[in-house]
């Protein structure tokens, strides 16, 4: 349950971030030759490295959590050497 909402907010924010670029993009040449922080925000290559980094980031979280999840949910198992104590 957890996961399909990460995957679905994570989808959302890509589309708003992707759309915002597109919209910049156009209104930066519009209003001319764009500099300085506007050409920052529409240069594509960067957004694509910045996208790829994000999911990334994303999937080892998720697999982090997974593992940490999955760890405590295991009974304990007392050592055999403490038992015989």
């Amino acid at each position: 349950m957890i996961y399909n909402l990460v995957v679905t907010a994570v989808s959302v924010s890509v589309a708003f971030l992707i759309g915002g670029t597109g919209l910049l993009t156009v209104l930066a040449e519009i209003a001319g030759n764009p500099t300085g922080l506007l050409h920052a925000i529409t240069n594509t290559n960067f957004l694509g490295v910045a996208l790829i980094l994000f999911f990334t980031l994303t999937f080892f979280t998720a697999l982090l959590e997974k593992r940490i999840i999955r760890a405590r949910q295991r009974p304990f198992e007392p050592n055999q050497s403490a038992a015989t104590l």
